[in-house]
């Protein structure tokens, strides 16, 4: 990423997609942000694609998913994760899979704001940490709970 914001210029679309057995690796500290778009995330990666996140801020827009699974593997090993507007129960879907046809999601760092990633999926569950790895909280003076994963 470069230290550069990547964003949608059209309402139902996400910022960054793999698919077709595609690999990307985002490193760079720079940010993806699906903020202003009506429909979409920030990543999805879907029919055998594979994402891998180094560092990085993702911003989701409340109502949709920041980062979303539909049938590809997640690898985060840190990052920072957010939605945008909505209620602290948007954050559900920072790490989202689809209910049907899904992959993997396995984090092993990042800070995750109002959601835990040991929850997993809002409607499948399960955790999405790996092994070795834990989940501390820390609360925000604005009443956010960021939630960061480090190893054991």
């Amino acid at each position: 990423l470069n230290g550069r914001k990547l964003t949608a210029d059209r309402g139902y679309q996400h910022v960054l997609s793999v698919g077709e057995n595609g690999e990307l690796t985002l490193t760079g500290n720079g940010t993806v942000d699906a903020s202003t778009i009506n429909a979409g995330s920030a990543v999805q990666v879907a029919d055998g694609g594979k994402l891998t996140i180094e560092n990085g801020t993702f911003v989701g827009k409340a109502g949709n998913s920041c980062i979303y699974d539909g049938g590809g593997t997640i690898v985060i090993n840190g990052g920072f994760f957010r939605m945008e507007g909505g209620t602290k129960d948007d954050a559900k879907y920072i790490l989202n899979q689809n209910n049907t046809t899904h992959g993997t999601i396995t984090v092993t760092g990042g800070t995750f704001v109002n959601y835990d990633p040991s929850t997993g999926d809002d409607n499948l569950g399960g955790s999405f940490v790996a092994g070795g790895y834990k989940v501390v909280s820390e609360t925000q003076s604005n009443g956010d709970v960021w939630y960061t994963v480090v190893a054991e």
